[in-house]
């Protein structure tokens, strides 16, 4: 935003927020002046004591110079409701490819720390205090760059352990609904076991299973092919289900249905000259 709009913004941002709004927009209007790399914002602090508070802040960079070449330091200045009375309280906010590097006047979490603003006084000018910190940091900056490797590394384990834990997700899913069915399965056989007393042959069958076993050879590999081709539909109503959820991309998708048609033709067909063989469609 521009100078105008910014100030614009402030008055209204800072006349309910401070004990001394008026003293509070002139410092910051007074350095925003100097420094155009840096705009006003509401954000949340999250203090040391780990409070949550929203607090106004001038966020972007300071520029540095060091081994003749210009930085920009990314910062962020927070200031207290009693600001200007208590001194901002100032971070360095390294990127994603940086880290902070700890000093005498920076700690881990990236606060700031320097005498001026130890000894800040009503005389202290925020602009004063920014070209205090470009000082130090033009000695000793506040961060170091990380290695593109380790990032692209870090990264893809990142990417890694999502696909794995959906994969876990998945795998845990179908376990449960396969061990669901299974249960209901076994209560059904169990309810056909209960009533196998009613077949002519009851005590010449050790299981309800034998039941539905073919007379012939030919029978029973017939039974096994009407059962691989309902499987094989179940599983392509999966797969549909799979892609309309976003679960499976549609080059997955198209793989597995080829596959498992080319599987069901050929069982289908297979069927139809056992039926054939047995005079079964006559």
């Amino acid at each position: 935003m521009n100078l105008d709009v910014t100030r614009q913004w402030l008055h209204e941002n800072t006349r309910n927020r401070f004990h001394s709004p008026q003293r509070v927009y002139g410092l910051i209007v007074s350095a925003l002046s100097e420094f155009r790399s840096l705009q006003p914002k509401i954000a949340e602090y999250l203090g040391e004591d780990k409070r949550r508070q929203a607090l106004l802040c001038l966020h972007g960079t300071l520029p540095v110079v060091f081994s003749g070449a210009t930085f920009n330091i990314p910062v962020v200045f927070w200031f207290p409701q009693r600001f200007p009375e208590h001194s901002p309280m100032a971070y360095v906010t390294p990127t994603r490819t940086m880290v902070v590097k700890v000093s005498k006047h920076v700690d881990e979490r990236g606060r700031v720390y320097h005498p001026y603003l130890a000894d800040w006084s009503d005389t202290s000018t925020l602009g004063d205090l920014f070209r205090n910190l470009i000082a130090i940091f033009s000695v000793e900056p506040p961060h170091t760059r990380v290695n593109k490797e380790l990032l692209d590394q870090s990264a893809n384990l990142n990417s890694g352990a999502g696909v794995i834990a959906e994969e876990r997700r998945q795998l845990l899913e179908s376990q449960r609904q396969l061990s669901s069915n299974i249960s209901v399965l076994e209560k059904k056989l169990n309810e056909l076991n209960e009533k196998k007393a009613e077949f002519p042959d009851a005590d010449k069958i050790a299981d309800v299973r034998h039941v539905f076993r073919g007379q012939t050879p030919a029978m029973e590999q017939l039974f096994d092919l009407a059962g691989e081709i309902a499987a094989i539909d179940d599983t392509l109503y999966v797969l549909s289900k799979a892609l309309n959820d976003g679960k499976l991309t549609i080059g997955t998708y198209m793989r597995q249905v080829r596959k498992l048609a080319q599987q069901q033709f050929l069982a289908k067909a297979l069927a139809l000259k056992i039926r054939g063989l047995c005079s079964l469609d006559r």
